[in-house]
């Protein structure tokens, strides 16, 4: 909306700045209409003259002649030359004098929502990063508000454009979106910091837990790629064997989903919060597991 607010006004200035040039080139039309009209008149009349001359009728055809030609200057505007000189120039004074204006204008908007503005807001933003890393210290006690993670999220990402090879901070500002709920920022942040730290676990599955929500499969294989990685650098990763046995539940691979949960509980003691519903699942799972195997068997007598 505001560039087009720019062309508009763009437009007017531009129109009223052109005005006295088209409204000098309709003058100049007007009397050039004017001088046909005079032609044409003279020529009708030096025609009526030759005729009444064969007839016999004047007695000095030349003065008459003369006189007509005379009464043809005479009809041309005197003031002619001089108004159109006058109205050039002061087209081109109201011309030059809105130019200057809109340039003005321009200048004042640059400075009010330019890029020189941005950048300031971006600076302002940049400051306000140790305040908000403070604040993520506290978050247990007083949870960040919506408006604190927008900023931290501005405050990261021109951090980032000063330092593009922080992975820290690309990591905490995938954290940070998916706390505001973007999930494609989240993402973005989350691959880059992977990309710049392979061996980050930390980060993969950060990573690999985006992907594995997403709707595309490409991104869900992706997902579960780097879970795999994690599990084979980190054998009892309970976050990646968690994460690995959502998947393999999802795809109906109850088999390899019973075995991560299963890892899982070796890693986890007695009375972690996590294991009643660990083995609700497991529950679960081996009903759908002999569900399966029973329509498999079905289907193979038939």
């Amino acid at each position: 909306m505001l560039w087009l607010s720019f062309l508009l006004l763009t437009l007017v200035v531009a129109g009223v700045a052109f005005f006295p040039l088209l409204r000098r080139n309709q003058n100049t039309q007007s009397a050039v209409k004017q001088q046909d009209l005079n032609k044409a008149f003279y020529y009708d009349r030096l025609q009526e003259l030759q005729q009444d001359n064969e007839q016999g009728l004047l007695d000095d055809p030349q003065q008459s002649q003369s006189e007509l030609q005379q009464r043809l200057l005479n009809d041309i505007p005197q003031q002619q030359s001089a108004v159109a000189a006058d109205s050039l120039k002061n087209g081109k004074i109201w011309f030059s004098s809105v130019t200057l204006a809109l340039a003005a204008i321009a200048l004042l908007a640059y400075f009010s929502v330019g890029s020189w503005h941005s950048e300031s807001m971006l600076e302002q933003a940049h400051a306000e990063l140790p305040h908000l890393q403070q604040r993520l210290a506290e978050e247990r006690e007083q949870p960040l508000t919506t408006d604190e993670l927008h900023r931290f999220i501005i405050a990261l990402r021109a951090d980032l454009q000063k330092n593009p090879d922080a992975d820290q901070n690309w990591w905490l500002l995938g954290q940070i979106a998916m706390a505001a709920g973007n999930g494609q920022l989240a993402l973005d942040s989350y691959k880059r910091a992977t990309a710049l730290q392979a061996d980050n676990n930390e980060y993969k599955l950060s990573y690999a837990r985006v992907l594995m929500f997403s709707q595309d499969e490409n991104d869900k294989l992706r997902g579960e790629l780097l879970l795999r990685e994690v599990i084979k650098q980190d054998h009892n990763n309970v976050q990646a064997l968690s994460l690995l046995a959502f998947s393999a539940f999802e795809k109906e691979d109850y088999k390899m989903a019973l075995m991560s949960w299963e890892m899982m509980l070796r890693q986890l003691p007695p009375d972690d919060e996590r294991v009643p519903l660990i083995q609700r699942s497991m529950t679960h799972a081996i009903e759908e597991l002999k569900l399966q195997q029973e329509t498999e068997a079905t289907e193979k007598k038939e």
